[in-house]
């Protein structure tokens, strides 16, 4: 029951750690390039 519940867990929230990276990453692009992949993001999201 357990293992099955990390798993549903880790299957509803997998873009967690993913969308950390990616602020990160935006943090550090020029503001040009930061607004094209916010604007990315929000389509995929």
């Amino acid at each position: 029951m357990r293992r099955q519940h990390l798993r549903a867990k880790l299957l509803l929230n997998p873009l967690r750690p993913v969308r950390k990276l990616l602020l990160i990453v935006l943090k550090r692009l020029p503001v040009q390039l930061r607004w094209k992949t916010q604007a990315l993001q929000l389509k995929v999201l």
